[in-house]
């Protein structure tokens, strides 16, 4: 089950990410802190 996926394409296209390479560690780290920043606020519960 791919969450928010209604349609076999769109399941087929989220799975497909899968295939991409990994992102560069300083753009990893990037989104990390803008998530720290920007969105963990936003997040109920633990995750």
């Amino acid at each position: 089950v791919i969450p928010g996926a209604r349609r076999p394409d769109q399941a087929r296209s989220n799975a497909a990410a899968s295939d991409l390479p990994p992102l560069p560690g300083e753009l990893h780290n990037r989104l990390g802190r803008f998530y720290e920043r920007e969105v963990a606020r936003h997040i109920r519960g633990k995750y």
